[in-house]
């Protein structure tokens, strides 16, 4: 194989690894569970969907790319919409197209990185794979860390809400004051959602749009709620409390799961780890020994099928070792 189809599969196969992170990452945004998806359905139900497009005409859109021209064209292709809500959760000041530039960025090194070290095609790729794969599981844990503070902040802010709303302000003080008192991030997703009902939209519409920002159970569960409480009545303040007594018994619950489960989740890490520590131990100890497995049309072969098995291993243990409260 000369040098430029060399190249050339090697920055085809970087542009279709990135392609398969990122649709990856989409799929697992977008089938996050059934529970997620009953909960979504739910306030939506209440919500009037028809409402909530057309008040979201009236909200600043994020900037998916510093180009005008990108900008339009890329607000018009729903996966990279669904894909910026998840730069969104994350918390990180990045947009669509510098994401995707880093991607494309980090794959042209890792081609770089194998042509000087001679390795074939698959491994390249793998290379590749793996860097990408490294680069959503940063973004995931951002989103995550960023939901856990909004999670642990929620009942506080929902015990100021309650408090306010019983001294005589309207819900939207309430959210106000809340916001103000409350630390980020849940501070600024409380001002969004004042704004929004300052703005004129209706708090019917506000709520869901900061349910589809946050994918948290609690928001949504405090979401809900507030809009049942608007369609049937009741005292809100009373029921802001007992949403915040039951997220604290449901954080609760989930620190005692985290703790009895520990010792699961350490195995299962150890065991993920375990063949690629050997695997580069022994590169480095006898380095003709490994090199067989990318030399060899027959250790190509194997290897491809450890790294398949491995990955659906890790996947396997993942989830026996998740406990969803």
């Amino acid at each position: 194989m000369n040098g430029l189809m060399y190249w050339g599969m090697l920055l085809l196969g970087g542009a279709s690894t990135v392609l398969l992170v990122m649709g990856l990452g989409l799929t697992w945004e977008h089938f996050m569970g059934p529970r997620r998806q009953r909960l979504t359905e739910r306030w939506r139900a209440v919500a009037d969907d028809s409402t909530v497009i057309d008040a979201g005409r009236l909200i600043k859109k994020r900037y998916l790319s510093e180009n005008a021209s990108l900008q339009a064209w890329l607000q018009q292709v729903p996966a990279v919409q669904v894909y910026d809500r998840f730069l969104q959760q994350t918390g990180l000041p990045i947009t669509v197209m510098q994401s995707v530039v880093v991607a494309l960025a980090s794959v042209l090194a890792c081609a770089v990185v194998s042509v000087l070290l001679g390795w074939p095609l698959v491994l390249a790729w793998a290379l590749m794979l793996c860097v990408l794969l490294l680069e959503l599981a940063y973004l995931r844990r951002q989103k995550k860390q960023r939901l856990v503070r909004i999670d642990q902040q929620l009942p506080d802010a929902l015990d100021l809400m309650a408090r306010a709303l019983q001294a005589g302000h309207a819900l939207s003080g309430a959210l106000l004051i809340a916001a103000k008192e409350t630390k980020q991030p849940i501070a600024s997703e409380l001002q969004t959602v004042f704004d929004e009902v300052n703005f004129g939209i209706s708090v019917q519409v506000a709520l869901p749009h900061l349910a589809e920002r946050i994918a948290s159970d609690n928001v949504r569960y405090f979401v809900v709620a507030a809009l049942i409480q608007s369609e049937t009545g009741g005292n809100l303040a009373d029921i802001l409390k007992s949403t915040a007594f039951l997220i604290r018994e449901r954080q609760k619950i989930a620190g005692m799961v985290r703790v009895l489960s520990a010792e699961g989740r350490l195995s299962a890490l150890i065991l993920s780890a375990l063949p690629f520590a050997i695997a580069g131990l022994l590169s480095w100890v006898n380095p003709d020994f490994m090199a067989k497995l990318w030399t060899d049309p027959l250790g190509l072969k194997l290897l491809t099928g450890s790294l398949v098995l491995a990955g659906v291993g890790i996947v396997w243990m993942r989830s026996l070792v998740t406990v969803r409260v």
